[in-house]
């Protein structure tokens, strides 16, 4: 009886631990076929007549589908750059002590650097360059402040790789280059925890290049000045 009695506390502390958590996305799904007028109404209204008003504003008159074009190839290219970048700085962290700890420390320093006191650099920079309003401009801007994240959490991953796996790798006539790719970026894709990883570093990639069609769209009249704006030529003053 008792076993059956924790059973059954365990399957209620499971669903209302589900409910807790599917609720926002619920809510978040339902309130996209809500009237405007409706989406702030309080008391809160459960029972509406659907409408797809909003999808219609977003997908056709914001044509939403042509900024999530330029953030997905934004995201792709910059993701790239910043892993490839990114692995390559912490194997030699990892395996030459490239820079010892100090140089640790400055790549994690560089995210806490201000983009307010580099955006003028590089806006002249582009302009310069003739990059302005270009996806070159953001898919190498980002990267700036990916890369050492990206290095300083790798640095782990490639110290869990045993040195003996690349020791008979070199006496088999493998290169550094080779190793590295061949040997090295496959053992440590292979294991599911690091997909979540990767994940990561694509979601933080979204992030910095979710359309600003988005926040224009919901009324607010503030506007921020961000560099990526400035980068990509867009009009913020």
């Amino acid at each position: 009886m008792r076993k059956r009695l924790s059973i059954g506390a365990q399957n209620l502390a499971i669903v209302l631990v589900l409910i807790v958590v599917t609720f926002p996305f619920v809510w978040v799904f339902l309130a996209s076929f809500k009237p405007k007028q409706e989406v702030y109404a309080y008391p809160p209204k459960f029972i509406f007549r659907p409408t797809f008003e909003n999808y219609t504003q977003a997908l056709i008159r914001e044509k939403f589908y042509t900024h999530f074009v330029d953030s997905a190839v934004v995201t792709v290219g910059s993701t790239s750059i910043a892993l490839v970048a990114g692995s390559l700085v912490a194997y030699g962290i990892a395996r030459h002590r490239l820079g010892g700890t100090p140089f640790r420390f400055f790549l994690l320093a560089m995210r806490t650097l201000p983009a307010i006191a580099i955006v003028i650099p590089i806006y002249t920079m582009f302009r310069e360059l003739r990059l302005l309003d270009t996806y070159w401009a953001l898919i190498l801007v980002y990267p700036v402040y990916m890369t050492p994240l990206v290095a300083w959490i790798m640095v782990g991953f490639f110290r869990e790789v045993p040195r003996e796996m690349e020791e008979a790798a070199l006496i088999d006539g493998c290169s550094q280059w080779g190793l590295f790719w061949r040997v090295v970026v496959p053992v440590i894709s292979s294991k599911p925890s690091r997909w979540s990883w990767w994940l990561w570093v694509i979601r933080m990639a979204l992030m910095l290049t979710s359309p600003t069609s988005l926040s224009s769209s919901s009324g607010s009249a503030g506007v921020s000045i961000r560099m990526p704006s400035l980068v990509s030529g867009q009009d913020t003053m």
